[in-house]
């Protein structure tokens, strides 16, 4: 039994020696990254005294501005010039409400509105909806114009009708 006491022993003192060079060695490796942290934060601080150095050397007065990660100021807004009236609208003499120019003239705007909503058939969803909607409010007329087309022909459903029929 003896025997057995004095390998228990020897086993113990050998689980004890290698938990202190365990602990020996991770705090040799603590001391090393403490060490490598304090060199690194020497040589970044004797970089900037450098750029300062180089900057006052240079620049006579000018201070070391450490770099930062703020957006760049964005540029001053110059007031906006008034849009210049288009001439061709002076040009065009106004319309005129008769009985065959008025009818050929409303054709015109159906036949246009029509090639317009094909034109916008071609997009996508959301742009096919927009261009739709832009085309109607441009050639059914808004809603107090002379001759507004609202509820006259499909294209051009009135605010009682449904327009999201399949």
């Amino acid at each position: 039994m003896a025997a057995q006491q004095q390998a228990a022993e020897q086993k113990a003192a050998q689980q004890k020696a290698a938990e202190q060079q365990a602990a020996e060695q991770k705090a040799a490796e603590q001391k090393a990254a403490a060490q490598k942290a304090a060199e690194q934060k020497r040589l970044r601080e004797q970089q900037e005294r450098q750029a300062r150095a180089r900057s006052t050397q240079q620049g006579g007065a000018q201070q070391f501005q450490p770099q930062t990660f703020a957006p760049a100021p964005l540029p001053q807004a110059q007031p906006r010039q008034p849009a210049p009236q288009p001439q061709q609208q002076a040009q065009q003499p106004p319309q005129e409400p008769s009985g065959a120019t008025g009818a050929s003239s409303v054709q015109q705007r159906i036949d246009a509105l029509r090639q317009a909503i094909a034109a916008c058939n071609r997009q996508n969803f959301l742009q096919r909806v927009y261009c739709t909607q832009k085309a109607r409010w441009e050639y059914c007329g808004v809603p107090l114009a002379p001759d507004p087309l609202w509820g006259k022909i499909p294209e051009c459903p009135s605010s009682q009708q449904s327009s999201h029929q399949p």
